[in-house]
């Protein structure tokens, strides 16, 4: 009797070793985005592919900082436009303490300052959130597989950008675009001073350039700007 609850014993930790060492060769993925609803939507897409595991889900960019470094995931499925941190700031904050770490990008805007930004900051790959499930997969398999991944909309943008390079938007540095978003998302200069660890003197001067540059007299215009160039999503 005791022989068969020794070999059942043994056969069962057998079984998980064997597990663990399937899981082992799983992409571990972290899922970054404000939107529960289609955050939940990625994590279905990616329960039923036998080569994923979701270890975590971030809604902003500071959860997406703190759990990158924590879980130490091996992708980063990881909005453009988040609250508080920006998606490409997300990105220099953590690519230098995770070199290997594979990143797709995935946006409902095709601004091809963004898109340039996010390629700049080491992302790996760009889909459209209005492109098809199986498009979405393939770049799941294609960018964890150390290749490179664009949705066919964000494709046809970059072709347009590098045939029409003067249709561009004014140049806006990576200071002064963080400062529109956050601009845009209700905050005032003393508020974005404290979160952006500079002087409310300092914020007070990027708005004013930025109106200049863009021709905009008022939070209301800089908040449309930021709508429309993809750099917050409407309310």
């Amino acid at each position: 009797m005791s022989t068969k609850q020794g070999s059942s014993g043994k056969d069962l930790k057998d079984s998980k070793d064997v597990k663990d060492a399937k899981d082992s060769k799983k992409t571990r993925v972290l899922v970054v985005d404000d939107q529960t609803m289609l955050r939940q939507l990625i994590v279905a897409v990616l329960k039923p592919l036998d080569h994923f595991t979701v270890i975590g889900e971030a809604s902003n960019g500071e959860e997406a900082i703190q759990k990158s470094l924590e879980l130490q995931p091996d992708m980063l499925v990881l909005d453009v436009i988040l609250p508080k941190i920006p998606g490409a700031e997300v990105l220099r904050q953590i690519l230098p303490k995770m070199p290997a770490l594979r990143v797709l990008a995935i946006s409902a805007h095709d601004d091809p300052a963004l898109l340039k930004e996010m390629l700049a900051c080491g992302a790996h790959g760009f889909v459209e959130k209005s492109a098809p499930l199986d498009i979405f997969s393939e770049a799941l398999r294609e960018v964890a597989e150390g290749k490179s991944f664009f949705g066919p909309r964000i494709t046809e943008v970059l072709r347009e950008h590098l045939l029409n390079p003067t249709h561009d938007r004014p140049h806006l540095t990576t200071r002064e675009r963080e400062i529109i978003q956050l601009v845009a998302q209700g905050l005032s200069s003393k508020e974005i001073a404290s979160q952006l660890n500079v002087s409310a003197r300092t914020v007070e001067n990027h708005r004013a350039n930025i109106m200049n540059k863009l021709n905009i007299r008022d939070a209301v215009g800089l908040t449309r700007y930021a709508i429309k160039a993809g750099l917050v999503s409407p309310a």
